[in-house]
């Protein structure tokens, strides 16, 4: 597990943009693979299980500062308009970072396959 923990850290630090919270989530996103490691069985089931986790809680963290953020009184708020600006700014780019994830996830995911595989996908998906 240790070798997938670098990529998954940087995965979830390319959603959350903070480095502290990135090391938090994939610290709990392994806490979680430990605790079910029975459930969890084969390394390919191990590693869309590691990135799928580590993306779902990076994005809860996200929502939970969107939540801190709609909360805070209006005089707090960097706008002055109770937060609802920089709430829609921040799912605007939630969503549009959802797609690069998703894309880095495939990436990710793809390198780990063997190479005649990959190269069977490569054929099917962009030679087509």
């Amino acid at each position: 597990m240790e070798k997938h923990y670098e990529a998954i850290c940087d995965h979830v630090s390319r959603i959350v943009k903070n480095d502290q919270d990135a090391d938090e989530i994939t610290n709990e996103t392994f806490l979680k693979a430990f605790n079910k490691r029975k459930e969890i069985k084969g390394s390919e089931r191990l590693i869309g299980w590691l990135w799928t986790t580590a993306k779902h809680l990076a994005i809860d963290r996200l929502r939970a500062k969107q939540r801190e953020v709609k909360q805070m009184p209006e005089s707090v708020s960097l706008d002055n308009l109770g937060g609802e600006v920089e709430t829609a700014s921040i799912l605007a780019a939630q969503q549009a970072q959802q797609t690069e994830t998703d894309r880095d996830l495939l990436k990710g995911l793809l390198r780990l396959l063997p190479e005649k595989d990959l190269e069977v996908v490569e054929y099917t998906y962009w030679m087509a």
